[in-house]
């Protein structure tokens, strides 16, 4: 089978790469989709957690993006917002905090909140604007609050104010260790958080949908697609060309069902595969060479951003067995504190002989890939941040659901048979006994489905998205994948990493999708001098 030639080559099925497909067909542009998987979507996969027939009582979950976040600044969310089938939550209004000493904590009567408040605007006020090379990791920036804060504070806030700050974990995926104070306080939201519930799929599909439209299909059809060349699934691209005397791009590509490889040629290609596997070294598995190569400012970026790893875990019980655990949770979401840092605490009590921003670059080095995990979670659950998503508030159904950050994700991702139950129950039980008046639970059943993301073992992903590590340089990174120069402009990224405002989000990687195709429309059709 000979080359197949087409205007544009559109790299990944995710929803980048298919707005990317919906704008340039308007445009009456040809192009096709490469996607490596066996299904479209990327990191949109939703699942039905209830192994049943009954359409009324199946659940969707998503194993990976869940929310429309910015809701006053996302034109996603505005699309859908009123779509008869599209139904979403506003859930970050409602949220409990619980530790193992305490159970429940009140973050109010404590002042643990105000002080939270007060240690980001500390952090914003004093690391906001240090230069890359004097960055500083979270946790140091906790322990520099409290040597300056200390004599106001109480014994109780120096224990749990800094584990409060962990929150951010959850938010982008990694430990306190490894995230930038530099950068943490400027990852601003615009609005509410919009849980939805009838899956993100349904929105990818009507997407999808949007651009058999304009195909002229009559319905949805990804044989169809694909026997028209817009669509190639199972389509793993190694290679990557440039012919400057042509001006042509020649995309090499192995079926990874049968190893049989082809040959795309276009003018443009809209590279839309997830940050991580741009970052890959020749010959890792899912990684594209590039002939010639990356420019300098292209490699400067990938080297100076980091992708994180957020997992996520759904539990189901038995209508029986849910019974049992007398749940009376009121809270949309709950945050696990984790324990009091003693490291921390003990620097502090030396009066700060040892900081740890003297942990030098190595550490973080080290640290940046999050490859490797020293010490597995505590079996009581509370070593690690960890935030329970209420989905019984939300369902009425006897399902839950648990945000990871790494490094607690990837050590639950490579056994989870084994690693998440007694990880969680611990979590569980410590929960209904503060929300029963601390009645003692005799045991807490096993879930009768357990249900978990693989981002992080997973060699088309190998992580959730676009991270904030200590030394990363985001602004310019993300600058330089925008105004790409990669072979004259040709070649164009889009995703959720090449958005400014809304990296790690849904709307991002849309907006940016629609943005390169733009570009390209504009390139194809500006007069030849």
């Amino acid at each position: 089978m000979g080359p197949y030639r087409t205007d544009v080559i559109i790299i990944g099925a995710g929803i980048a790469g298919t707005k990317a497909a919906i704008e340039l067909s308007k445009a009456g542009i040809s192009n096709i989709i490469l996607e490596a998987r066996d299904r479209v979507g990327g990191r949109l996969n939703t699942v039905n957690l209830s192994d049943t027939n009954d359409v009324q009582n199946l659940q969707k979950i998503d194993l990976g993006a869940s929310w429309f976040h910015d809701c006053i600044n996302n034109p996603l969310f505005d699309k859908y917002r009123n779509h008869k089938d599209v139904d979403f939550v506003f859930d970050d209004s409602s949220i409990g905090y619980y530790n193992k000493e305490q159970g429940f904590i009140d973050i109010t009567n404590t002042e643990l909140l105000e002080i939270f408040q007060e240690m980001s605007d500390f952090i914003e006020i004093n690391y906001s604007d240090l230069k890359i090379e004097n960055d500083i990791s979270l946790k140091e920036a906790a322990y520099q609050y409290l040597l300056r804060q200390k004599d106001v504070l109480t014994d109780f806030q120096i224990k749990n104010a800094p584990q409060i700050l962990r929150i951010f974990e959850s938010w982008i995926g990694s430990s306190w260790d490894t995230l930038s104070a530099r950068l943490i306080t400027g990852d601003r939201r615009y609005g509410r958080n919009a849980f939805c519930l009838t899956g993100w799929s349904s929105i990818y599909n009507y997407e999808l949908q949007e651009l058999s439209n304009i195909l002229g299909y009559k319905q949805l059809d990804l044989n169809e697609l694909d026997t028209n060349n817009n669509l190639k699934l199972n389509c793993l691209v190694s290679e990557i060309r440039s012919n400057e005397k042509t001006n042509e791009i020649t995309v090499s590509t192995r079926d990874i069902t049968n190893n049989v490889t082809r040959e795309y040629i276009s003018k443009y290609v809209i590279c839309a595969v997830p940050l991580s596997i741009l970052k890959l070294k020749n010959n890792e598995y899912g990684s594209i060479k590039w002939f010639p190569p990356l420019t300098p400012s292209l490699n400067y970026a990938l080297d100076h951003m980091s992708f994180c790893s957020l997992g996520k875990i759904f539990i189901e019980f038995s209508e029986e067995d849910f019974k049992k655990l007398n749940w009376k949770h009121e809270y949309y979401q709950s945050y696990f504190i984790p324990d009091t840092d003693e490291e921390l605490l003990k620097r502090f009590e030396n009066n700060g002989l040892n900081s740890y921003s003297n942990s030098n670059k190595e550490f973080h080095k080290f640290r940046r890939t999050e490859t490797e995990i020293t010490s597995p979670p505590d079996p009581t659950g509370f070593s690690h941040l960890m935030l329970l998503i209420n989905l019984h508030k939300y369902t009425n159904k006897p399902i839950l659901g648990f945000l990871t950050p790494n490094p607690l994700t990837e050590y639950l991702e490579k056994d989870p048979e084994n690693r998440i139950w007694p990880v969680i129950k611990p979590l569980l039980q410590k929960i209904i006994q503060s929300d029963n008046e601390s009645c003692e639970i005799a045991d807490i059943p096993k879930p009768k489905k357990i249900i978990n993301s693989n981002w992080t073992t997973d060699p088309l992903s190998r992580g959730s998205y676009t991270g904030a590590t200590v030394y990363d340089d985001l602004d310019i990174a993300i600058e330089s994948l925008i105004n790409s120069d990669v072979y004259n402009g040709r070649v164009r990224f889009a995703g959720e990493h090449t958005h400014a405002k809304a990296n790690g989000c849904i709307h991002g990687a849309w907006i940016s999708g629609a943005r390169e195709a733009h570009k390209i429309i504009n390139m194809m059709n500006k007069p030849k001098l």
